[in-house]
């Protein structure tokens, strides 16, 4: 058996049990130990690992580079040596979908954090080819998802006169929203580089709020304001931090010049922001009070294609629009805690009261709680 053919039999066993026992022999095939290792993943990412060698048990408190290397020539000497190597880097290619140490507490900070490389170049070719054909009517359109167009405002004596611009070509497309009813976009929401991150966020308990791509066309392409997504939900609570969050990633690469997100750092621990409702790029938009925060404070993340931002549900944020001759196409998807509740909107929770609603949402690891969503 051959290294590559070892390689995918222990990446097999560890994504079935999750733990991988090795018997160790020497050069003269005489038995030099066992050693075993249960890899935690999720919020359990900077626990112990344990690593035992015959009787002998070690503890250990493990850090690992998110660029970390697949296994490497650990065939060379059957020692117990080579055995903790293997060890190690069994647990990097478990960590390579992860956040770093870092990266976790830029996000706990600031609301948001950038992740480069998430979808590999195949899989960002499919992911266009498939928004492109919807946007162009090029394939059938599943009647549980939507176009949704562009609108443009105008105020005149004191009203405001909206316009809803007619669906003629990829130009006038807003978003196309619920992907998760075709394949290929529900290939994505279940996708192992989307979902470890969320679950060192939010737990292991996820499940799906909405999925939908945005598409920014070259000049016309919208902007929107300063916002909190979480507000319009009806759920609770939304402002802890493993309650909620949201996935943006990239088809192409995103400047300041073509739509790229912004931020406000720090935002989220204030719960839902002094707010006005305004038509906006759809009517009835609940948009930040500029009042409350400067342009200094903006924070904008450009991105290449196939980088990710991961923000809280609560981070306010915006983006511009899109004045560079290209096409700005991404998908967002948002992320909720299997043990949020469904609760009415209220004033506290999400700055305005109105009624709730229940609904079923997509399970997309993990498990269900009673009284939960």
């Amino acid at each position: 058996m051959g290294r590559r053919e070892i390689a995918a039999w222990l990446t097999q066993k560890w994504k079935l049990t999750g733990d991988i026992h090795l018997a160790l022999q020497d050069a003269n095939g005489n038995n030099a130990g066992t050693v075993s290792v249960e890899i935690p993943v999720g919020p359990a990412l900077d626990s112990r690992v344990g690593v035992q060698f015959g009787r002998q048990r070690q503890k250990r408190k493990t850090e690992f580079s998110e660029n970390a290397n697949c296994l490497q020539n650990w065939l060379a000497e059957n020692t117990i040596r080579k055995g903790k190597a293997l060890l190690r880097t069994l647990w990097r290619r478990a960590c390579l979908n992860m956040l770093t140490a870092e990266q976790l507490r830029h996000y706990s900070e600031y609301g948001f954090v950038k992740a480069e490389n998430i979808l590999p170049d195949d899989f960002l070719i499919e992911l266009r080819s498939r928004v492109d054909e919807y946007a162009l009517k090029r394939r059938r359109l599943p009647q549980e998802m939507q176009l949704t167009p562009q609108y443009r405002h105008w105020r005149v004596f004191g009203k405001t006169i909206s316009i809803r611009i007619p669906l003629v070509s990829p130009y006038t497309l807003r978003k196309i929203a619920s992907l998760q009813h075709d394949d290929l976009f529900r290939a994505l929401m279940f996708n192992s580089r989307v979902l470890d991150p969320v679950e060192q966020i939010l737990g292991p308990d996820i499940k799906l709020q909405r999925i939908d791509a945005f598409y920014k066309a070259p000049r016309f392409g919208w902007a929107i304001g300063v916002h909190q997504d979480a507000v319009y939900w009806p759920l609770a609570p939304i402002d802890t931090p493993d309650s909620i969050c949201n996935v943006f990633c990239f088809l192409d690469d995103a400047t300041e010049n073509n739509g790229c997100l912004g931020f406000l750092p720090r935002r989220h621990r204030e719960g839902p922001l002094p707010a006005q409702w305004v038509d906006a790029d759809t009517k009835g938009e609940r948009h930040v009070l500029p009042a409350i925060y400067s342009d200094a404070e903006k924070v904008w993340v450009p991105c290449k294609a196939g980088d990710a931002v991961f923000f809280h549900g609560m981070t306010p944020h915006f983006s511009g629009r899109n004045r560079s001759s290209k096409f700005r196409r991404a998908i967002s998807i948002s992320c909720l805690s299997a043990k949020l509740r469904h609760t009415r909107f209220t004033r506290d929770i999400h700055g305005h009261d109105g009624p709730g609603g229940e609904r079923e949402y997509i399970q997309l690891r993990g498990r269900s709680f009673p009284e939960c969503i």
